[in-house]
C-alpha cells in the first residue's frame, strides 16, 4: 500500500535575508508553477521567533496551493 501524495501543494523552507528577499523567492517559485499549473494561494511565512538565525538568515516557510490548469 502506497501513502497517498497531494501534487498540488508545494512546501519548501529556505533562509532568507530579509522578508524582500523571501518575498522574490515566493514570486519565482509560483511564476515557475504558473507554467504548468493554476496558483490557487501562494505564503511565506517566518519560522520561529527571528532570533533564530544562520549565518545572519532567517528561516522561512513557503507554501503554494495550486489547481490543474
Amino acid at each position: 500500500m502506497s501513502i497517498p501524495v497531494d501534487h498540488n501543494k508545494e512546501c519548501w523552507s529556505a533562509f532568507c535575508p530579509n522578508d524582500e528577499v523571501a518575498e522574490k523567492e515566493l514570486r519565482k517559485m509560483t511564476n515557475k508553477l504558473t507554467a504548468t499549473k493554476l496558483i490557487v494561494s501562494a505564503k511565506k511565512e517566518l519560522t520561529g521567533d527571528g532570533k533564530h538565525t544562520l549565518n545572519g538568515l532567517l528561516p522561512y516557510k513557503f507554501t503554494v496551493i495550486t489547481a490543474n490548469k
